[in-house]
């Protein structure tokens, strides 16, 4: 469902509007389907999924009156995996629910308060005095990753202190250039490189900074660039933690991002350079397409995701059909 729903063509916006206004219609439009059939199938079964999850999340005695879930252990050190981000990523889909037509949830009162006093409780785990313990990964990527663009699509709808109190907790921890280690972990470098990009294309929209905007778009344009370091390599395949294979993992995942990068800031001055865009086609072409077998990645190229039941070759998919829909010399091939 979540992913069905943010493939959606986006509808043209107006050349008059600035490029920051631009990126946010675009972000909103991507996360909210803007211009899918709303009466296709998959559509329609994607909406049902949408109102369905919703309904378990708010559901009374399990999302709780100061906005904690019943379920989570908000005590507990992150490791391998956190209770606390199943929060963020709940909120996800109850935002979405907020804001996408074609279901009962769209601008629901009942859930706007949910949405708000379950987004006030990120502050008692997620605060400004709150120590970066454990792995690192949950505090600079993780949650600014989901809870980012919850802000982007709830600007002027939750309160004015919620808001600002979040971008301030996401900004602590993110710093304001993509390509400078957060509070926690290393200097990001490949997909981790991406997903910085991401949580500060989301910052710069938050604070209207077109200067993090620019920062958001030379790193995507240096990370499209193959090399001998950890990212797409000059045979176009990609490498993570190390020189270990992994197109079909953190590669997979990557192109799915880049792709979605350059459709919500296609036609604007953060969009990726000409060059970018063919560089990033050619992996797409020469890596990726090459690595799916139907609708799974070769077992080579997915590394520690074979231990993953559910794994499968969407992010490669998605990058194909994401990938189709900007100029490149590949364009027609993809």
């Amino acid at each position: 469902m979540k992913r069905l729903l943010v493939l959606a063509v986006l509808i043209a916006l107006p050349a008059r509007a600035g490029d920051i206004d631009v990126v946010r219609a675009n972000f909103i439009a991507y996360y909210t389907a803007a211009g899918a059939d709303a009466t296709a199938p998959r559509m329609q079964q994607a909406l049902g999924d949408l109102e369905n999850t919703t309904r378990a999340n708010t559901a009374p005695g399990f999302l709780m009156s100061d906005g904690s879930w019943s379920d989570i252990n908000y005590n507990e050190t992150p490791s391998g995996s956190w209770s606390p981000w199943d929060h963020v990523r709940r909120l996800t889909v109850m935002v979405k629910a907020y804001k996408t037509p074609g279901q009962p949830y769209y601008q629901d009162p009942q859930l706007l308060v949910d949405i708000q006093s379950a987004l006030r409780y990120v502050n008692t785990f997620y605060g400004p005095n709150d120590l970066p313990n454990g792995n690192w990964w949950f505090w600079t990527m993780g949650i600014p990753l989901d809870l980012a663009p919850q802000l982007v699509l709830m600007r002027g709808d939750i309160d004015q202190k919620t808001y600002d109190d979040l971008v301030n907790d996401i900004y602590l921890r993110i710093g304001s250039n993509p390509s400078v280690r957060g509070i926690v972990g290393p200097t990001p470098t490949g997909e981790n490189l991406v997903w910085s990009a991401f949580t500060h294309l989301c910052l710069g929209l938050l604070k209207d900074d077109p200067t993090i905007l620019g920062q958001v778009r030379d790193a995507m344009a240096a990370v499209t660039a193959p090399s001998l370091a950890e990212g797409i390599q000059p045979d176009s395949s990609f490498h993570q933690h190390g020189a270990q294979l992994y197109t079909g993992g953190y590669g997979g995942s990557f192109a799915n991002d880049v792709g979605k990068y350059a459709m919500i800031t296609r036609g604007t001055a953060f969009g990726l350079p000409p060059q970018s865009l063919a560089a990033f086609a050619d992996y797409v072409a020469d890596g990726i397409a090459w690595s799916l077998y139907g609708n799974y990645f070769d077992v080579s190229v997915i590394s520690r995701e074979v231990a993953n039941r559910s794994f499968s070759g969407f992010n490669g998919i998605a990058a194909l059909v994401q990938s189709a829909q900007f100029d490149s010399p590949r364009v027609a091939e993809i």
